[in-house]
């Protein structure tokens, strides 16, 4: 019988300093479920947009942690519009839910105690403090 799969995504740089990927991977193992996550992949710093999606679609279910990031917005999309393309994580809920496939969310609680180095606003408050803010933080 082949063990389901289950993909689990998040930012990186918030999330990978927390336990929270491990939880989630984790429970999917005490579920049965065998879980595809980025940290057994190749090293390499971003793969490409392809082979992520690639993995969400041979998935059977798809994890997906959110804090204060909104992560890697991969340059290899289809969308030619640099301001409206969708991080990695957005792009790999769309492929999981045009799949049919169900997507199974977790917010990290407003109220949690979060590390101000860790949300995504941390870099544009150090930028404008030291006078370096530009457009392309945006």
């Amino acid at each position: 019988m082949k063990r389901p799969v289950v993909f689990i995504s998040s930012t990186a740089e918030d999330l990978k300093p927390t336990e929270y990927r491990a939880a989630a991977r984790d429970a999917a193992l005490t579920a049965g479920f065998f879980p595809e996550m980025q940290e057994y992949w190749a090293a390499k710093d971003n793969p490409p947009l392809k082979e992520c999606l690639t993995k969400v679609a041979a998935a059977d279910v798809l994890i997906v942690v959110v804090a204060y990031r909104y992560g890697w917005v991969p340059p290899d999309q289809p969308e030619k519009n640099a301001k409206k393309r969708k991080s990695i994580t957005w792009l790999e809920c769309e492929k999981a839910k045009a799949d049919g496939k169900d997507v199974l969310v977790f917010l990290v609680d407003k109220h949690h105690q979060w590390p101000q180095e860790l949300r995504e606003e941390y870099e544009l408050m150090l930028a404008a403090q030291e006078n370096k803010l530009t457009p392309k933080l945006w």
